[in-house]
Formats: structure tokens, C-alpha cells, sequence
């Protein structure tokens, strides 16, 4: 988590501005350092951001979505095996897919991974909740900003659809 400023922006609305520290990596490394092989404490995981939206007047979580890009300075320059490469993470190295998952069927809402580039033009989208996900890395559909931009607007349809489909559940 990356400490940030709140800063009025000229039209009164709420402006966020990052200054680099990352104030739970302390935190973080004591806690594994500290509960090392001690199986009674598990572990933890975090979760990148959780979409809200209102629905039928409520609000819900609509979507976890688990955010990745390549190192800066770098760009994607083959998406299939930089996509390959974190669905192999997410599933296989280090099983985060079934953690998001199972976060995402206790809440009741979609999941997803989003890679992007550095300068936030494209974006490749992989839905964790999708039919074959767990058996197929090349399941990712790739967005152009205004095409990620709809993708974020469309969430609540989207959550509204896998619903009555069944897909999710929510509580």
C-alpha cells in the first residue's frame, strides 16, 4: 500500500497523489518473518481493490480486481508470454488465483486480473470466475484505455448478468 495525500482538485472533488512509501512493507515482513512455520497462523494475502457500485439502490462489491504491470521503464512487448507468465503465477507458482477466488465466492462478486502497461494505455483483462480459466493461460482479453474505461463502467451489468446466471452468489 502506497501512502497517499488528499488534495482538493480545482472542481472541490478529492485529487489522490502518491509519494512513493510504502507503508505496509514493514508490516508486512515482520509478519512472515515473526510467523514463519507456525501452520496455526496460516497466512495472509492482500487483495489489489474491490469495484462498488450501486445496485438496486444498495451498494455492493461488484468486482476484485488484482492489479500487475511490468517493472517501469518496461513495456508488454509479447502479451501472450507476459500473460502466460503471470497466469502461471496466479495459478500454478503461487496458487493466487484460488485465493481471489475464493474471496470473490465468500463476497459474492466477479474476479479479475488486469495487466497493464506502465503508461496505463492498454490493459489485458483476465476473468478468474470465467469456465476454463484454471486450464487455459491464454484467456485474456486486451482493452485500450477507453475500452478498459467502458469495461469499469460495465461492471455492475456485468455483476448483474453472472448473477442471474448463477456464476456468483451474493450474500
Amino acid at each position: 500500500m502506497v501512502a497517499r495525500q488528499v488534495k482538493r482538485a480545482p472542481d472541490g472533488g478529492k485529487q489522490w497523489q502518491g509519494n512513493g512509501e510504502d507503508r505496509d512493507f514493514e508490516y508486512r515482513k515482520w509478519r512472515l518473518d515473526a510467523l514463519r512455520g507456525d501452520r496455526n497462523f496460516g497466512f495472509s494475502t492482500d487483495a489489489d481493490q474491490f469495484e462498488w457500485r450501486f445496485v438496486n439502490d444498495q451498494k455492493e462489491i461488484v468486482a476484485l480486481i488484482e492489479l500487475t504491470r511490468p517493472d517501469k521503464g518496461k513495456t508488454i512487448f509479447a502479451p501472450r508470454s507476459y500473460c502466460e507468465t503471470i497466469w502461471n503465477r496466479y495459478y500454478v507458482e503461487e496458487h493466487q488465483a484460488w485465493h481471489s477466488r475464493y474471496i470473490a465466492n465468500k463476497i459474492g462478486c466477479m474476479a479479475y486480473v488486469v495487466v497493464y502497461e506502465p503508461d496505463l494505455s492498454t490493459f489485458y483483462v483476465h476473468n478468474l470466475l470465467k469456465e476454463g480459466a484454471d486450464t487455459n493461460p491464454f484467456q485474456w482479453k486486451r482493452m485500450a484505455q477507453h475500452n478498459y474505461i467502458e469495461f469499469l463502467r460495465s461492471l455492475s451489468k456485468i455483476y448483474e448478468i453472472n448473477k442471474t446466471k448463477g456464476i456468483i452468489t451474493p450474500n
